[in-house]
């Protein structure tokens, strides 16, 4: 038995391994029970849980290559039919599938790639969908400045557009994300007279 942490430093973080990894980790969790020290670094694997994982993981991957090759041809194809908002929303939808499955650095790679395409366009809602996919990714990867510049950039395009329902959600983005609170004085209360 090995600790999990150290298979894990063994196995590099890179696309190609990273459901192997995700089920090497799902498959410590079982083991988890009969273990005192069930700390995801502590829990112990077993070599040969990597063999019987391997076929899965492998699957898995395929699936995930799959999905994102289909979205990729459905954008192009929506392309040569003359419909570029719909390219940029197969775009979107892969970067929302590279995030489903945590990897943020290509999801950022797709929506940046939507966002790109979207700008020639007369319509703003596909520009917009993008930025505000940008600026939600942001805030999950805890860049925050980048963040609400997108949000910021698509309240001004959704306001400029009367689009009432994109203008609210980037506020929303703007309003819930966990941004640097600045020290202040304490907001000042009315004295009563008497």
């Amino acid at each position: 038995m090995v600790r999990l942490e150290a298979a894990l430093q063994l196995l590099p973080d890179i696309d190609a391994l990273c459901e192997l990894r995700a089920a090497l980790i799902r498959s410590s969790q079982t083991r988890a029970q009969d273990q005192p020290d069930g700390t995801v670094g502590k829990r112990r694997v077993h070599p040969a849980d990597l063999g019987h994982l391997l076929p899965d993981a492998a699957a898995a991957a395929t699936r995930h290559a799959t999905q994102l090759y289909q979205l990729a041809v459905a954008a192009v194809d929506r392309l040569q039919r003359g419909d570029l908002s719909a390219a940029v929303r197969a775009l979107i939808d892969a970067g929302e599938l590279e995030e489903r499955w945590g990897r943020f650095a290509q999801a950022h790679v797709w929506y940046q790639h939507a966002l790109d395409a979207a700008r020639p366009l007369r319509d703003r809602l596909p520009e917009i969908g993008a930025m505000c996919q940008l600026g939600k990714l942001q805030v999950r990867r805890e860049r925050l400045e980048e963040a609400a510049r997108h949000f910021q950039r698509s309240l001004a395009l959704a306001e400029s557009e009367a689009d009432h329902v994109d203008a609210a959600g980037a506020c929303q983005g703007l309003g819930t994300s966990p941004w640097p609170r600045r020290a202040g004085p304490a907001p000042s209360r009315g004295t009563r007279g008497g």
